[in-house]
């Protein structure tokens, strides 16, 4: 830590400056030397020098186990926190939506071919100060043929825009054309106006660029199904791991009710 008679401050340093993670750190120093020196996060400050936040998560209840005061339960390779209200899960940052969609594809195939059911999901793009990524939320699962994504819905929440859907087809069925786009898929993306991705029980990520109406083949080495007589590759989803979060319940009642209800809150002054 900054402490008087030990750290000093060079003639002419800025006290002002973007560094970790491209946030302002911010710097106050006391009469007898020693200081504070914080990074701007928008929605809360961050204490490099401690490695915790100085206001705990909003919706730190839902989360018992771990600090109020951790960022994303002290693991930044894993989780983000985009909006400083709760941990995301979407795996890590990606350059762009393709790579995002073959993540969620990589962990979430064999989970959907293993319970004969369709996972969705929202890619999303991310904007910090000057930086720019691509991630995807906590997909929801479906039924045998169907699922939406949900957890943004149709409308974009704070730094965080909807650009595309990707969800999974479940496991080899010979009643449906399981290794491409449905024409509900298609009407899905273009009233959204985003592009979207399927993954299929043949090992392929697949897709529809809204703008010019085509479809491609992203990669062919996601989990596939042994029973698909179109099979790609032999990546086994039964022996996977199959721990990766869903949306359920409870992040509806957060995202929905909980989370508008403390914003509102911290926007009164009085």
């Amino acid at each position: 830590m900054t402490m008087a008679g030990i750290s000093h401050k060079a003639a002419g340093e800025l006290k002002n400056r973007f560094k970790y993670n491209g946030k302002e750190e911010q710097r106050e120093e006391f009469s007898d030397g020693s200081g504070l020196e914080w990074t701007d996060y928008g929605a809360r400050m961050y204490d490099n020098q401690v490695g915790r936040w100085h206001v705990v998560d909003p919706l730190s209840d839902s989360m018992r186990r771990f600090s109020s005061y951790a960022y994303v339960f002290d693991n930044p390779i894993r989780f983000i926190d985009p909006d400083g209200m709760r941990v995301a899960d979407p795996g890590d940052k990606f350059k762009t939506k393709d790579a995002a969609a073959l993540d969620f594809a990589k962990l979430y195939n064999d989970n959907s071919i293993a319970k004969s059911k369709e996972f969705a999901t929202y890619i999303v793009e991310i904007k910090q100060g000057s930086t720019v990524f691509y991630t995807y939320l906590k997909p929801n699962e479906g039924s045998e043929a169907a699922s939406r994504p949900k957890g943004l819905g149709l409308s974009n929440e704070g730094d965080a825009t909807i650009v595309a859907r990707a969800h999974t087809h479940g496991s080899y069925d010979p009643k449906y054309s399981n290794n491409v786009f449905s024409p509900a898929d298609l009407t899905n993306a273009k009233s959204e106006g985003v592009d979207s991705y399927v993954a299929t029980p043949n090992g392929s990520l697949q897709k529809y660029d809204n703008s010019t109406g085509t479809t491609s083949t992203i990669s062919t080495a996601i989990p596939s199904d042994p029973n698909d007589p179109a099979r790609l590759n032999m990546t086994n989803p039964t022996t996977l791991p199959k721990n990766e979060p869903t949306y359920g319940a409870w992040d509806w009642i957060k995202r929905n009710i909980i989370a508008p209800v403390l914003k509102g809150a911290s926007g009164t002054k009085g």
